[in-house]
């Protein structure tokens, strides 16, 4: 994901920081076979306003590596109905949406995300186990969860993954990806977020592919890309 917010902030402009980001993905892929794509990101706690603004610079600026627009930051700052011309204006020109919710805020945020904007993944979603009702509408908008383990416990949304409902969502039926979140600031990779669910758990090689197959399901990618990763994965 990426934060044209965050950018500007550092002296950046949208299109040199996606040309940047874009010669890292270009890079990655040649020297180690690492296909990357951008989901680019608004933040919640900084207001509509600028929500919008990243939304027309989104659309203002296609690139084949922009692949989807989602919302991060604080959980408990606005309504989601405050973001909803974001989301249309960048949904409306093709592009599918995620967005954070029950992370910090509780079961009601994913359903009111799942209920006000055009959203296809949520962004952690951990907390939906809290409500019966939440939990079947996830299972039936087939909603697919950003599950960050790592994340999750050391920011303290859980005690401990003994605690932690990987497993539960899982149960469910609910498709989820495991995620690093934010890998600087949480020490962790993708790769360490593997370890721990077979460590933590029970998550054998089996059920780990089963995840990955889901992960490359739920992925924001065009057809051909997406076959040649399954291909991979087989």
């Amino acid at each position: 994901m990426s934060s044209p917010d965050h950018a500007a902030a550092a002296g950046l402009s949208y299109e040199d920081h996606l040309e940047g980001i874009v010669q890292g993905i270009d890079d990655a892929e040649r020297d180690y076979g690492i296909t990357g794509r951008l989901i680019v990101t608004c933040v919640r706690h900084f207001g509509p306003a600028c929500a919008l603004k990243v939304a027309e610079q989104v659309r203002s600026n296609p690139h084949p590596y922009v692949v989807g627009f989602g919302m991060g930051g604080d959980e408990n700052a606005y309504g989601f109905g405050e973001f909803l011309p974001a989301f249309d204006l960048v949904h409306s020109a093709g592009l599918p949406c995620t967005v954070h919710a029950g992370e910090w805020a509780g079961a009601e945020s994913v359903r009111e995300a799942l209920n006000t904007l055009p959203v296809q993944r949520i962004g952690h979603g951990v907390r939906a186990v809290e409500d019966s009702e939440v939990l079947q509408l996830v299972v039936d908008r087939g909603i697919h969860l950003e599950v960050c383990p790592t994340s999750n416990i050391r920011t303290g949304v859980h005690r401990c993954y003994e605690v932690h409902p990987l497993n539960t969502l899982r149960a469910a039926g609910i498709s989820v990806s495991l995620n690093s979140d934010d890998p600087p600031y949480f020490n962790t990779t993708i790769g360490k977020e593997y370890k721990i669910a077979l460590d933590n758990f029970g998550l054998d090689q089996k059920l780990l592919l089963s995840v990955a197959e889901d992960s490359l399901d739920a992925a924001f990618l065009d057809t051909d890309r997406l076959r040649v990763l399954k291909k991979k994965l087989e």
